[in-house]
């Protein structure tokens, strides 16, 4: 039996337009990187990654002009509009002198489906037999409350972007919730064949009998190690996914000398000179140039940005490689009188550096889409994950949110003497009688004597109590 699930659909005709559309943007067969060069100057290029803001897209630390490009999303013609921090695109673009200008920007999802396991000890979630890795900077959509692992719950039909590591799991960049009617989405690596009837992609059975559209495969249908992408309309009696359309999903077509610049983990991992970005191949050279890291520190679920171009056979020769730091510290708060001083915001005295590469989201009532610094002003409350580089927490993810209760810092102790300990250069103190502790005062300074610096510690004010010269709760992690 197929549990139905319906759905609009645009008329078939566009829809096979789009379809043909986004393939020509994906794979090897189909690129046209050659046609954008302009008198040797300009060239063609794509741009891979998470979006981190938006006037027009900020990806990778760059903004991309995108007023006048096309938008793909989920294989539908669409605007700008509809994407979401967090969300990986591919923005196809002419590099030049300026900000790259956006030609086509395809968004697929990773999945869409519903939840069938949540794992909040190991901050793991299962949708479609797929396993999604949950970390610090997953963005969350509005309805998931709270906007953590714990706000998902099993039979939620949630569409999820992310990346994929070497086990083909997906690492969530950002996690969505949907409403009925929906459409089973699923990217992933074709295993199981059984020619004209079903594979698997990961633990997901997949019966593609039935698909009314099969396309993109260089002998016609799919076959064992094809990445592909599945649509369907419904679930059979074994749960398997009743496929309308399965496609091929190769590489992003790329012409000798294009421009690259690509986010992602690196899986395939041989060495230096041989590993993949998102699927693309990659090289890094002698005059490869590192930030946060070197060589010796590249391996499979690396999360890193390369740039640099690709040659005639399709790998990216990588001139610069970054490492992505994926967050140690977390800050809610609010912004202090002295507010925001050029790329940095003053929160419950902390310095908070934004960066290019900080994903940045309003989720108070207001939802401004095209947030920046610039519209945080003193009394707002942020929610921060970053990193701590001795001075500043450099922010990785800043969202703006509605006023809360508490006043929230986790993060790494540097220093503690009773009744004080240093967090995020913040010297916290705590009372024998008016904090909390998991046990006593004494009791938890001894405990922190064992493990400072590093060890990892929440605390908690009430926002009620300002000036908040004592913390109300403490917890050793």
């Amino acid at each position: 039996m197929t549990v139905p699930i319906h759905r609009w659909t645009a008329p078939l005709q566009l829809s096979r337009l789009v379809a043909v559309a986004i393939v020509a943007l994906l794979i090897v067969a189909c690129g046209a990187g050659g046609d954008s060069r302009t008198a040797g100057i300009d060239r063609g290029g794509i741009g891979s990654g998470p979006v981190s803001g938006f006037g027009s897209i900020w990806l990778n630390g760059s903004r991309y002009e995108t007023s006048g490009a096309d938008v793909f999303v989920n294989g539908q013609l669409a605007t700008e509009s509809e994407l979401r921090i967090g969300q990986v695109v591919l923005i196809r673009a002419i590099y030049g002198s300026g900000d790259p200008v956006g030609q086509t920007v395809v968004y697929e999802s990773s999945l869409q489906g519903p939840v069938s396991a949540v794992d909040i000890a190991g901050n793991n979630i299962t949708v479609l037999g797929q396993q999604v890795l949950i970390n610090a900077v997953t963005s969350f959509g509005s309805g998931i409350d709270p906007a953590d692992i714990s706000g998902l719950k099993v039979d939620d039909i949630v569409e999820v972007s992310g990346l994929v590591d070497d086990q083909e799991r997906i690492v969530a960049t950002r996690i969505d919730l949907q409403g009925a009617p929906y459409e089973i989405q699923l990217n992933g690596v074709v295993s199981d064949l059984v020619s004209g009837v079903s594979f698997k992609v990961g633990d997901q059975l997949v019966d593609y009998s039935s698909a009314t559209t099969i396309d993109g495969f260089s002998g016609g249908a799919p076959e064992n190690g094809d990445r592909v992408r599945v649509t369907g309309d419904g679930f059979g009696s074994l749960s398997e996914i009743i496929a309308e359309t399965v496609s091929f999903r190769g590489l992003p077509g790329v012409a000798d000398g294009d421009e690259g610049e690509v986010e992602g983990l690196i899986t395939d991992f041989i060495g230096p000179q041989n590993f993949r970005l998102a699927g693309i191949p990659v090289t890094a050279t002698a005059q490869t140039v590192y930030e946060g890291g070197s060589s010796a520190n590249l391996a499979d679920n690396v999360r890193i940005e390369a740039e640099g171009e690709f040659d005639n056979t399709g790998t990216l020769i990588a001139d610069k490689i970054e490492f992505e730091d994926e967050g140690d510290s977390f800050l809610e708060a609010i912004v202090d009188p002295a507010g925001v001083s050029g790329d940095t915001v003053s929160v419950f005295g902390i310095t908070v550096l934004v960066t290019g590469q900080t994903a940045l989201e309003d989720k108070t009532d207001a939802d401004e889409r095209f947030f920046s610094i610039g519209d945080i002003i003193a009394g707002d409350t942020l929610r921060v994950e970053g990193s701590w580089n001795g001075s500043e927490l450099v922010a990785l993810k800043l969202e703006r949110v509605n006023p809360e209760d508490k006043i929230k810092i986790k993060a790494a102790v540097s220093a503690a003497a009773l009744p004080v300990f240093t967090m995020l250069g913040k010297q916290i103190t705590t009372d024998a009688v008016l904090t909390d502790y998991q046990d006593d005062q004494p009791a938890f300074f001894s405990d922190l004597a064992l493990c400072v610096p590093g060890c990892e510690v929440e605390a908690r004010w009430l926002t009620a109590d300002a000036p908040w010269t004592i913390v109300k709760e403490v917890e050793l992690d």
